[in-house]
């Protein structure tokens, strides 16, 4: 009797891990960074503004337990001004390049191996303006001391800081779910994300 108890029991044991290791193999397609198509924004005050949102999924180690989820994003903005705010009188215009990020978790919706829900923490949500991606046209800085120049991206820097923030929680946020996930060719993802149809390039290997 406790070796049929004994055997039973291991049965059992085995064909769970055999399930976990079934269910992780499938969910773990998509683990690794996956760059989205780029995106407008909609920034006040932006002639021309998009973004590229990569997302990267941390390994699932168990099916009941969320895994980790980074999304970040390489943002252009340009902007055309009608007057110089050091009193040059030929219209100027501005371009730059910026980031953003946010982390959470993510996890398989119940009954699904296709459908996620990403949860993400506010207080990790961050914009990056590096004064180097601040670039002006000639008409601005010809002539300009290094002093005022840097000052002047400085404070550039710091504005499109402040009006990057809200459209690019938005972005963020809109991927709160993902539906009908696919892998194509081992490199491709299609999924639903925010009522859209959004398409995916893997970055890299799985597992890198």
């Amino acid at each position: 009797m406790k070796v049929s108890t004994t055997v039973f029991f291991g049965g059992l044991a085995l064909l769970g891990a055999l399930s976990c290791i079934s269910s992780c193999a499938h969910t773990d397609r998509i683990v690794g960074a996956w760059e989205a198509a780029p995106v407008p924004l909609n920034v006040p005050d932006a002639a021309d503004a998009s973004a590229i949102v990569t997302l990267d999924f941390g390994q699932i180690t168990s099916s009941s337990m969320p895994a980790e989820v980074q999304l970040s994003a390489t943002i252009d903005v340009r902007q055309a001004v009608q007057g110089d705010p050091l009193a040059a009188t030929r219209p100027w215009e501005q371009s730059v390049a910026a980031t953003a990020s946010i982390s959470g978790s993510y996890a398989y919706e119940d009954g699904s191996d296709d459908d996620i829900i990403i949860t993400l923490d506010p207080s990790s949500f961050i914009v990056n303006i590096d004064p180097a991606g601040v670039v002006f046209d000639n008409n601005v800085v010809t002539g300009m001391e290094s002093s005022a120049l840097d000052s002047l991206t400085a404070a550039c820097a710091d504005r499109w800081r402040v009006l990057l923030a809200g459209p690019m929680r938005e972005v963020f946020y809109s991927y709160g779910r993902m539906d009908d996930i696919k892998i194509h060719h081992n490199d491709l993802m299609s999924a639903g994300v925010n009522h859209r149809d959004c398409s995916f390039r893997r970055l890299g290997t799985p597992g890198e």
